[in-house]
């Protein structure tokens, strides 16, 4: 919806938790492990927006081990309108669907979402995993759809209650493996600017692609003999 863009930088719109304020308040939240991923969002927010960091300890994540959660605070009273507009609300995490997205930017909208909630990550030397989780089931099921169409594999979603006992509300989440895992990542990243994802992530994947190769190779050789 580019009149409604107009005022968003689109980064914005891909990968953190972004905390909208309550009605009658203007000062937005973004949040993220990733500090990288924030001072990309400050630089282009411009000057006066900082990052700042906060030790959160593991006893409030069900963590294991105490971890560095990364933030950035602005006033925008016309970008929060349009944000509005395309659907964000206040604990967007518990209540966001997903959005009508067009097919050429679909993409690009699900990096971001692997950039904020996602993982890449490998099991053993040999197996690539990428997993994705979130507070809002029917956000899930609606990507899950949107990956299985495209060939992802047959995806489950996965229900975990919380273990601390101030937290009512479940996570949900699926997992992409093996082969499937290549073929989504290479969807994910073939082709994309470094300015446009998380390179934390990828480099998990690139450092992970000439063992495509060797494991081809390995099992050639294997059914030659």
């Amino acid at each position: 919806r580019p009149g409604q863009c107009r005022r968003i930088p689109r980064s914005l719109l891909r990968g953190s938790s972004l905390s909208l304020p309550s009605r009658g308040t203007s000062q937005v939240t973004i949040c993220s492990i990733d500090r990288e991923h924030l001072e990309k969002h400050a630089a282009i927010l411009g000057t006066g927006v900082k990052v700042q960091t906060a030790k959160q300890s593991k006893t409030g994540f069900s963590g294991s081990e105490d971890r560095y959660i990364h933030s950035i605070q602005f006033t925008r009273p016309k970008m929060i309108e349009d944000l509005r507009e395309l659907g964000l609300t206040e604990r967007k995490s518990l209540t966001m669907r997903f959005p009508e997205v067009p097919e050429e930017f679909l993409r690009d909208f699900i990096r971001g979402c692997w950039d904020g909630d996602g993982s890449i990550f490998l099991e053993g030397s040999k197996r690539l995993v990428a997993g994705f989780v979130t507070g809002s089931l029917s956000f899930i099921q609606a990507l899950r759809d949107q990956l299985s169409i495209r060939g992802f594999g047959r995806l489950t979603i996965q229900t975990r209650q919380p273990d601390d006992v101030k937290t009512k509300n479940p996570s949900y989440s699926f997992r992409i493996s093996g082969n499937f895992a290549v073929r989504f990542c290479q969807f994910l990243y073939d082709d994309v600017p470094e300015g446009l994802l998380l390179s934390r992530k990828f480099l998990i994947y690139k450092n992970f692609a000439p063992n495509l190769t060797r494991l081809a190779i390995g099992r050639e050789t294997r059914r030659d003999d």
